[in-house]
């Protein structure tokens, strides 16, 4: 009975295992961007791509990852100063790299909003590290951009398993409110907006616990709209 128990307990567990893997994208996708540092092909093509856009004078910078990518923010604010530069899958890391060639044209404004893909692979306190080097980066090279740091979003597991926790992501957002206290920066706190009573990203608003379809996109837009256009 006993070994028939060990042997139950390590199929349940290599099992559960295995489905873990197969939700995070497979055993060759954890490979890939443990091997490339967390950035997968998706993101190199976008990358470059980006690179050898041109830059106007005085844009106004969405910056993040697949949050702000997949939004239509110039048809949104109908204004074609307006630039996005989201990337699916980055992280801070991946925003410090890039950082160069967005500030090269020096912005009016920067919208960022970027950090959950971090929670992945580093600690809040990790990620906030990189943020006071993001902000330091763009003050320095940049210093007449305004600087919107945009709280993270939370999740909804229900809907979706996700290897996240909005415990950790609500302590991302204090350390980013606190952060821009400390800087020229401006907190905008959008996680309050999307919560539902049990403290998940609201499930009308996704379709899979973290990215949002078009009604959270208006709760967004509608929450900056003035920051924007100011």
């Amino acid at each position: 009975m006993l070994l028939f128990l060990s042997v139950l307990l390590n199929v349940i567990l290599i099992s559960g295992f295995v489905i873990l893997i197969q939700k995070l994208g497979g055993i060759k996708y954890l490979v890939y961007r443990f091997r490339h540092d967390g950035i997968t092909g998706v993101y190199e093509h976008r990358k470059n791509i980006l690179e050898k856009m041109p830059e106007t004078s005085g844009a106004i910078v969405f910056l993040g990852d697949s949050h702000t990518a997949y939004q239509e923010w110039a048809e949104v604010f109908q204004s074609p100063a307006i630039k996005n530069r989201g990337i699916a899958g980055d992280g801070t890391e991946g925003v410090l790299k890039r950082l160069p060639t967005i500030l090269e044209s020096r912005p009016s404004k920067i919208f960022l909003m970027i950090g959950v893909n971090d929670l992945l692979f580093l600690s809040p306190d990790q990620i906030l590290e990189n943020y006071r080097l993001i902000v330091e980066t763009i003050n320095k090279n940049s210093p007449q951009t305004k600087l919107y740091l945009q709280s993270i979003l939370p999740v909804n597991p229900n809907v979706r398993f996700l290897p996240l926790s909005n415990r950790d992501i609500e302590r991302l957002n204090l350390g980013i409110e606190a952060l821009a206290k400390k800087s020229k920066a401006e907190f905008v706190n959008l996680y309050p907006r999307f919560l539902d009573s049990s403290g998940l990203l609201k499930s009308e608003l996704t379709q899979d616990g973290i990215h949002l379809d078009q009604p959270g996109y208006e709760i967004w837009i509608a929450a900056i709209r003035n920051l924007v256009k100011s």
